[in-house]
This record gives structure tokens, C-alpha cells and sequence, in this order.
């Protein structure tokens, strides 16, 4: 009977080292997932704050782009507007090349 009782003491402290050695290993990966999880977390939260940096700039390059737009046609129809001022000043300098060349026909005419 001592000898049972002995035997199962040392089972016993088998036993309790054991479990000591699997508390150990889970608390090990309770913190290694502790660690995955904070690292997750925390690029979860950069990879947040970049999309909001990158939807800030487009919505601002849209701004930007729309203004260009506006400035482009502004200027399109200033440089319309131009051209058909030089081409009424063309057409006007003509006329009077004309009538000028009209005139000294009359004059060498009358002389």
C-alpha cells in the first residue's frame, strides 16, 4: 500500500509539472496572439489613416482638376474671342487696302 501511495505521488507531481508546463506554453501563446492581435490592430489603424490622407488629396486633386478645367475654357474662349478680333481687323484692313487701291485707280484716272 506504501508503495501505491508512493507511486501515485510521483504520478501526481508527473501530473503538476505537466500541467505547470502546458499553463506555462499557454500563457506563451496567449501572449504571441496578444501580440499578433495589438500588431494588427495597429496597422489597421495606419493603413485608416492612410486612406483617409489619399481620399483627402483626390478630393482635393478634384478641386484642383475642376478649377483647371474652368481656367482652360476661360482662356479658350479668350483666345476665340482674340482671333475673331484679329480676323475683323484683317477683314477691315482689307477693305480699306481696297478702297484705297480703288481711290489712286480714280486718282491716276482723273490725272
Amino acid at each position: 500500500l506504501e508503495q501505491d501511495a508512493a507511486s501515485l505521488r510521483t504520478d501526481l507531481d508527473s501530473a503538476k509539472a505537466q500541467l505547470a508546463s502546458a499553463t506555462t506554453a499557454l500563457d506563451d501563446e496567449r501572449a504571441a496572439k496578444q501580440a499578433v492581435e495589438d500588431s494588427l490592430a495597429a496597422a489597421q489603424t495606419q493603413l485608416d489613416e492612410t486612406r483617409a490622407g489619399l481620399e483627402q488629396d483626390a478630393a482635393s486633386l478634384r478641386t484642383d482638376l475642376d478649377s483647371a478645367k474652368a481656367q482652360l475654357a476661360s482662356a479658350t474662349t479668350a483666345l476665340d474671342d482674340e482671333r475673331a478680333a484679329k480676323q475683323a481687323v484683317e477683314d477691315s484692313l482689307a477693305a480699306a487696302q481696297t478702297q484705297l487701291d480703288e481711290t489712286k485707280a480714280g486718282l491716276e484716272q482723273d490725272a
